[in-house]
């Protein structure tokens, strides 16, 4: 494939993750996709045969960057910290968690089939798995002592208050003074979070001193 197809498909692919973002994925159409890309319906056809095609080969680009990609990302914000595992994984966190709070709908169109067809074959699940595995095996040395099972019932207790909120970000906006999208929220959210996991009193107050 020539430099100037790659260009092309990756900006159709680029277009179907801001169609999905913008219109959810049951409205997302050929017509929408090409309209925002910039180019004809054909040039879809030529490069992903179909719609379905199109949307599953670009959700899974999205998945390898969101998993593989994201454990490279945790080393290197531990690394950015001087091997500061708790500091690392705060950062890491506070940054995933923004991401995902931004692309709700591509949170959700992942799982989509889990969530509408109760579905857990798919790749998605697959992945995610793999990922919490490998996620655990670096955050170990942090977690406090306990069975094999009791840790990986941290980790599934951690990302599930992560993913509710990705995949319903307004669901206590009436409830909440600050809306989930204020960054400094988010910071102080995962530091909570990880404060009760890692059972350290000081990460439960913001950089200003308040609880």
């Amino acid at each position: 494939m020539s430099a100037t197809e790659q260009s092309v498909r990756d900006r159709i692919m680029l277009a179907t993750v801001t169609c999905i973002e913008r219109d959810g994925m049951d409205a997302v159409t050929v017509r929408g996709i090409a309209k925002e890309a910039g180019v004809n319906s054909a040039a879809i056809n030529y490069y992903f045969g179909t719609k379905q095609n199109l949307i599953e080969q670009t959700l899974q680009h999205i998945l390898r960057q969101e998993f593989v990609g994201s454990l490279t990302e945790l080393d290197e914000a531990v690394e950015a910290a001087q091997g500061d595992l708790r500091t690392g994984l705060t950062n890491f966190l506070t940054e995933f968690f923004g991401n995902m709070l931004r692309w709700p709908r591509i949170a959700e169109a992942h799982l989509h089939d889990a969530l509408m067809r109760q579905d857990y074959d798919g790749t998605t699940v697959r992945e995610a798995n793999v990922f919490f595995e490998q996620f655990l095996t670096r955050i170990r040395p942090v977690l406090p002592q306990g069975s094999e099972a009791d840790l990986k019932l941290s980790v599934i207790q951690m990302w599930s208050s992560l993913l509710l909120l990705s995949l319903m970000p307004r669901l206590f906006e009436r409830f909440c003074d600050v809306p989930p999208s204020d960054a400094e929220w988010q910071e102080k959210y995962v530091r909570r979070l990880l404060g009760h996991f890692l059972g350290e009193p000081d990460v439960l107050h913001d950089r200003s001193g308040s609880p």
